[in-house]
Parts: C-alpha cells; structure tokens; sequence
C-alpha cells in the first residue's frame, strides 16, 4: 500500500485491508491502525447493528458465514443491483 494524499492506494501485490477497531478477527493481523487480511481471512465490514443474515460477529466486525454474499455499509441508497438490509447494502 502506498499513500497518495489522504488515501492508501493499493498496490500489485497489496493485501485486503480494513479500520482497526478494537481487535483484529481471526484470520487477520494488526499493522499500525489497520487490518490485513492473512491467508485464511473471510471478508470483514464494520458491524454497526445486526449483521445481514448469513453473516457472524467477531469483536466490532461482521464476517462472512454462509451466505457469501457481498455487504457494504449503507451510506444513504445502495447501489444499483445491491438491496438494503439494516445499516447495510447486499449484493
């Protein structure tokens, strides 16, 4: 990862990263204010609420269970093709 202003860009080989907040879930390691997914890692979003169904909770985060289906958190209408679910956009 690279910074360009107030951003991190990803690079070729750049990992999935997330927010730190609190303690990383299983699968994932700490690096500095973040998250980086590790080798084993399921998808992770800030939990804020429930979680979508087919989605669990570790720590403040929601990971990926059985359903598999993306979420992103809901900021006002969700995007074309994605239906809301509580404080989330599912695809």
């Amino acid at each position: 990862w690279n910074t360009s202003g107030n951003y991190c860009v990803a690079g070729t080989s750049a990992k999935s990263i997330v927010p730190k907040i609190g303690g990383c879930p299983s699968g994932w390691n700490t690096s500095g204010n973040y998250c980086v997914a590790g080798t084993s890692a399921k998808p992770i979003v800030p939990q804020i609420g429930g979680c979508p169904s087919g989605w669990g909770t570790s720590g403040n985060y929601c990971v990926a269970g059985s359903s598999n289906k993306e979420i992103i958190v809901r900021y006002g209408m969700c995007p074309s093709g994605w239906h809301s679910s509580g404080n989330y956009c599912v695809k």
